[in-house]
């Protein structure tokens, strides 16, 4: 078969690729999606059991930060490392003291 009996055959059997309004349907699906990742909720403290001394204290020396972007990022503080996550809808966080000084050394948070 050579490439014009293809292409023939082809359009016989009627056009396979996905029309504009399909393409846009998809698109604004997906952009739903995208939306309803940026609105998640804020975390809550996930840790359970017993805390050690110096882990309640670090949490009574608590900073807020403010992150400076819009797209969600998780960041683990390297000092306690604990994991917080930032979104644009929910910026601001309350960050254990001692992974302050890291966060702001990055330029995508300041202090509130």
């Amino acid at each position: 078969m050579c490439c014009g009996q293809k292409r023939s055959t082809l359009n016989s059997q009627g056009e396979t690729r996905p029309s504009v309004q399909q393409d846009e349907r998809r698109r604004a699906s997906d952009n739903r999606a995208n939306s309803a990742f940026a609105r998640v909720s804020p975390p809550q403290n996930s840790q359970k059991g017993a805390q050690s001394a110096s882990a309640s204290q670090a949490s009574l020396t608590a900073v807020q930060l403010r992150y400076l972007e819009r797209s969600p990022i998780l960041v683990r503080g390297p000092v306690s490392t604990k994991t917080y996550r930032f979104t644009g809808a929910y910026p601001l966080q309350n960050v254990d003291s001692r992974d302050v000084d890291a966060l702001l050394r990055t330029g995508f948070f300041r202090r509130n």
